[in-house]
């Protein structure tokens, strides 16, 4: 018997591989973009990455430096944001077998759900443009809960939402501390998707590790056996 009921999901680099959009999205702003052409694409591409910091500085800051780094002052750093809140869903890639490992789930009813912080325009969007949205049975975002992970209300929130007892949930995410520390706390199950941005969270407060896919359905078996 599987114990496992619900798998809740961090958003980026956890379904949505955000490097890898965020660079389709800045050769799509590039090109669309002329004053930007004043800089070469790999300038333009390694100082908003750098600055960017995996999305720790917000987008409007981050082209206010960036332009004012690189003496561009014929376009507006809020332009520029507008674009990025408008189109970056347009090139949210999802991790390869996402959309296969989230419908083989459903079909044994476990229940799922995405807490991810962030901005309600942009992650909707993407959550909308990805195809999650149909499959998702719960989504939470921070700006509009007012609360975000590692902040435990975030996390029972989305439980109560889904019905479920934290034994009974598994949380999915790449930061160790906003997602599997955040999730331990409440005495979920912890799985870290592994990546190069973060390192290993510490064994005491998760359950699992992965970095594909097609490992997660063997995973998250293995966690809700009983003996």
């Amino acid at each position: 018997m599987n114990t496992i009921k619900g798998i809740l999901f961090d958003l980026d680099q956890t379904l949505v591989d955000r490097s890898q959009s965020l660079q389709k999205f800045l050769t799509w702003q590039w090109h669309e973009c002329t004053p930007l052409q004043a800089m070469p694409f790999n300038i333009f591409q390694e100082k908003f990455t750098t600055l960017d910091d995996n999305g720790k500085l917000w987008k409007k800051d981050v082209y206010d430096k960036l332009l004012n780094d690189l003496s561009i002052d014929h376009i507006s750093p809020d332009l520029l944001e507008k674009s990025y809140i408008t189109n970056f869903s347009d090139h949210a890639i999802l991790f390869p077998d996402v959309i296969e490992t989230l419908n083989s789930f459903k079909r044994n009813q476990v229940k799922l759900g995405i807490i991810t912080n962030g901005r309600k325009d942009l992650q909707s969007a993407v959550i909308k443009n990805c195809h999650l949205h149909n499959i998702m049975d719960v989504v939470l975002i921070s700006e509009t809960e007012k609360i975000k992970k590692p902040d435990p209300h975030i996390f029972e929130t989305a439980l109560s939402n889904l019905g479920l007892v934290n034994q009974s949930c598994a949380f999915i995410g790449d930061n160790p501390y906003a997602d599997i520390f955040g999730a331990n706390k409440v005495g979920m199950k912890t799985v870290w998707k592994k990546n190069n941005l973060f390192p290993l969270p510490d064994k005491s407060i998760t359950s699992a590790t992965f970095e594909e896919f097609i490992e997660l359905s063997q995973i998250i078996s293995s966690l809700g056996k009983t003996y």
